[in-house]
């Protein structure tokens, strides 16, 4: 019996059609993603005891089609307007995702297309569209899709019977592989992060692979065997710290790639590794607005966006349907701002640029794709409101010491250097702003 949290999700179709939803960006599962109407079952939910389905699994479909769509499956049954409820498939989300769910697929075939009204707070718009079409729109870089989508799509289009298993598979010899979004395919590698994250985000977009930092020769040849080696140019670095290079240097020269990188972030990794970290590599520095590649026929741009790392970049197509913004937030775990390199001023702009920015939906080093800004947004809010939480600390006399011990009073105690880090840089900014007087520094 699965321990993680059960989900249902509902393939309503209408001849050759099916209905499909576009998320809200402000969800915390899967915000902005093309998917089916649906969700989480609770403990305590209804049942529903028809077409020999599982009745809690029924009796949550009901509940949750009623709260985003308006629509009464047990009087659509009475009124024969549902010919047929069977499952399909289920799915576990991968171990990458924060957020898992044993999910379980159920198709509802109708006699007419009902007339749905969608719950604004969860579903951006809806549309019901053949498969074929959904691929175009996907293929046109309109859509994030969750990973089973296809499957499932599959599944309908050869009219197979039973109930199939739509997870993810990942070949040993490989590392895992997502292509939320057409043409930005995103590999997953283990690298030598830091907790909670396990994996660094390798891109690979038109002729650039971003970020590979396998954490040792093993996970290198999986990387290796997974990437589309003949397609790779160049490779791109977002900034120096060791979770975003480690070991491309060793995919540079195979591959006959050249490094793309900010002189800062040169000279921070020749800083650690010496000048014979990069020889036998050719070498180019980058800056705002520097063109790198294509995307779908649309110029991919490089954005500076320090704070984290004074040299850190990020990228995005000049259209801004995505932008890869490295470390600027989590998708699993915190931001550090801290060392001689971290900058909370300059990281509190950052964040700013790319709000401002719109971009459709934004790409973490660690996790997976969120639509829209709205994580943007929610990390800055957060960094307000622990900087007016230290202001106040301070001004009440706690040092970093006690402020540490007070605001992250349930953390690991090997990360609380990590904690100590974020907590000078905000007492760094404070003073720099003449909010605060001087204060010393509690070596991290």
């Amino acid at each position: 019996m699965s321990k993680l949290p059960l989900s249902v999700l509902a393939i309503l179709k209408h001849g050759d059609e099916i209905f499909f939803i576009n998320r809200q960006d402000h969800l915390r599962v899967f915000p902005g993603y093309c998917s089916f109407p649906g969700g989480k079952v609770d403990r305590k939910e209804s049942e529903l005891d028809h077409f020999g389905l599982p009745p809690k699994l029924l009796g949550a479909l009901a509940r949750e089609l009623m709260e985003e769509l308006r629509f009464d499956i047990v009087h659509e049954i009475k009124n024969e307007n549902i010919l047929s409820i069977r499952q399909i498939g289920q799915a576990i989300t991968p171990d990458f995702n924060p957020y898992r769910f044993e999910a379980h697929y159920l198709l509802i075939e109708v006699s007419e297309k009902p007339k749905f009204t969608l719950c604004s707070n969860e579903i951006k718009n809806a549309f019901w569209m053949q498969p074929k079409q959904l691929r175009l729109k996907y293929e046109c870089g309109e859509l994030i899709v969750i990973p089973p989508m296809w499957n499932v799509l599959d599944y309908l289009e050869n009219s197979r019977e039973g109930i199939e298993s739509f997870n993810l598979i990942t070949p040993d010899s490989e590392v895992p592989c997502l292509e939320s979004i057409y043409g930005v395919k995103q590999f997953m590698p283990l690298s030598n992060t830091l907790p909670p994250a396990e994996r660094t985000n390798a891109f690979f977009i038109g002729d650039i692979l971003v970020d590979p930092s396998p954490k040792d020769a093993s996970e290198l040849d999986k990387l290796m065997n997974s990437i589309p080696k003949d397609k790779v140019k160049n490779i791109f670095i977002t900034h120096h710290h060791g979770d975003h290079h480690n070991l491309s240097t060793k995919v540079a020269k195979e591959l006959g790639a050249s490094i793309l990188l900010s002189r800062y972030t040169y000279e921070r990794i020749v800083e650690v590794s010496g000048k014979e970290h990069f020889v036998d590599v050719d070498i180019t520095f980058c800056q705002e607005r520097d063109v790198v590649t294509n995307w779908l026929g649309k110029k991919v741009i490089v954005h500076e966006i320090p704070g984290h790392d004074e040299g850190h970049l990020g990228l995005a197509p000049e259209s801004l349907e995505w932008f890869i913004a490295g470390d600027l937030y989590q998708g699993v775990g915190t931001v550090v701002i801290g060392g001689r390199e971290g900058d909370m001023s300059k990281y509190f702009k950052s964040l700013e640029k790319v709000i401002a920015l719109n971009p459709k939906s934004t790409y973490p080093s660690h996790g997976i794709v969120l639509g829209g800004t709205g994580i943007l947004q929610k990390t800055l809010q957060h960094r307000k409101l622990r900087e007016e939480q230290i202001l106040k600390m301070h001004e009440s006399g706690l040092d970093e010491k006690q402020m540490l011990e007070r605001i992250y009073f349930d953390l690991p105690v090997k990360l609380h250097k990590y904690a100590l880090a974020n907590i000078n840089s905000h007492l760094k900014k404070l003073k720099k702003e003449n909010q605060i007087e001087l204060f010393s520094v509690i070596s991290t």
